[in-house]
């Protein structure tokens, strides 16, 4: 309990300081140049601002070739040399950032054109069992308790400078009962999602929520993951193509 004050009053003060003191009370030291461990630092907003503006950090390199810039003491976008060997997504970041614009690789096209219609476009809000008092007897570590779902009927054509979309169809789930959620999360998702039709979600949270009914006999998750092949995750194509 102790060590769980000690670290309330650390966030307390990191939310009311320009600085932050840590448990002891010394300061320490923040480095500029920020290392690949920086991304799941949980003080990295705090030491962001403070590395120069063009930081190669930001492109997204392999821990190691971030490595190798810093040893050569490479910091910024500006100093980044022409002969470091990058693979294609790599180097469509470096002239990217180089040069202030979108650069698109050359499987963008052929991987949008996966998306069968009508598409269901997905985002899932979930808790850790800890968080929520009655249910800390959950069978799964995740609590599913909303669902929103965007359906597209079909492709957005492209009029006058801008895409033109026919409307698009809202449904969603939001748990209000006291009683463990996943189940009706499942079941009221499968009823939207049973057509056919790509389901596109960003990132892989949606497969894993899915994961845990499914594992504990949920008829709903496992039709819904019985056909993954109609599952896009945007997020993949965004970080190998855009």
């Amino acid at each position: 309990l102790d060590q769980v004050v000690l670290k309330a009053h650390a966030l307390s003060s990191l939310a009311a300081r320009t600085d932050y003191p840590s448990l002891d009370g010394t300061w320490p030291h923040v480095d500029p140049d920020l290392l690949a461990g920086c991304r799941d630092c949980e003080f990295y907003k705090h030491c962001e601002h403070r590395a120069p503006a063009g930081h190669v950090f930001h492109l997204g390199l392999h821990h190691s070739k971030l490595k190798k810039l810093r040893t050569l003491g490479i910091r910024t976008i500006d100093e980044f040399p022409d002969d470091l060997e990058l693979n294609p997504v790599e180097s469509r970041r470096v002239t990217a950032t180089r040069e202030n614009r979108i650069v698109l690789g050359p499987q963008l096209g052929e991987a949008l054109q996966r998306v069968q219609y009508p598409a269901f476009f997905i985002d899932f809000e979930t808790l850790h069992r800890r968080n929520i008092e009655w249910i800390r007897e959950s069978p799964t570590p995740l609590v599913a308790f909303q669902w929103s779902c965007h359906r597209l009927e079909s492709p957005p054509q492209w009029l006058d400078g801008r895409f033109i979309a026919e409307p698009i169809r809202h449904d969603e789930f939001l748990a209000t009962e006291r009683d463990h959620p996943n189940a009706a999360f499942a079941d009221s998702l499968w009823r939207v999602l049973e057509a056919d039709g790509s389901i596109l979600h960003y990132s892989p949270h949606e497969i894993t929520v899915l994961k845990q009914p499914e594992q504990s006999g949920d008829p709903s998750a496992a039709a819904l993951l019985e056909q993954r092949d109609r599952f896009i995750d945007l997020e993949a194509i965004v970080r190998q193509e855009v």
